[in-house]
């Protein structure tokens, strides 16, 4: 009696994955993990050196010494829904800007997601006071070095924002991350990560 290796469903089968391969590779489809350890990691490892900046300086290559001591960041919930969105949705439409392809900035969304904001700071929705972004990086630590490290920002918005080096940041309370792989995509790593307050 002769074995069949393959019945016509297994061909059909093997046929239709080729198909969704090739459709996949040449429509430059995505697929993203959301890596919510290393989100965690990120978060403590934040309100580990806003607790004592200092002592991170040469872990992170800049003099922190000036920077001030200040409280943990509390952790959010929807901020992190939010961040992690942003995150993904860089990754799938290709780009990486604090403006989405619609022209919202951060702001909007977490607003539109339950985290209420003043009028005047959603009246402007390309308006950005709370997001701070990272991509290639593949650690959520590491992430967090390269925000503070700035090296690519001539004004060092991210490490104000990220260390509250001015009034308004320093009044910031709440966080949220998200931290994602995504295989096809341009960066492979995205990191968003929203320090922010209501009020």
């Amino acid at each position: 009696m002769k074995t069949k290796l393959f019945s016509k469903k297994h061909i059909q089968i093997g046929v239709s994955q080729i198909i969704f391969f090739i459709f996949f590779v040449f429509c430059g489809f995505t697929f993203s993990q959301p890596l919510p350890g290393e989100a965690k990691a990120a978060f403590e490892y934040l309100n580990l050196i806003r607790e004592n900046p200092g002592i991170f300086s040469k872990e992170i290559g800049v003099d922190l010494k000036k920077a001030n001591k200040l409280p943990p960041l509390i952790w959010n919930d929807t901020l992190a829904i939010v961040a992690l969105q942003k995150a993904e949705d860089m990754a799938k439409r290709g780009y990486f800007a604090h403006l989405n392809p619609e022209g919202e900035g951060i702001n909007i969304l977490i607003h539109k997601a339950g985290y209420f904001l003043p009028p005047e700071w959603t009246k402007d929705k390309k308006a950005n006071f709370f997001e701070s972004l990272n991509a290639g990086t593949k650690t959520g630590k590491g992430a967090i070095a390269d925000l503070i490290l700035d090296s690519y920002d001539s004004s060092k918005g991210h490490r104000k924002h990220l260390l509250g080096l001015n009034e308004f940041y320093r009044n910031l309370t709440d966080i949220g991350i998200g931290h994602i792989h995504s295989d096809g995509s341009k960066f492979g790593y995205y990191t968003v990560v929203i320090i922010a307050k209501h009020k």
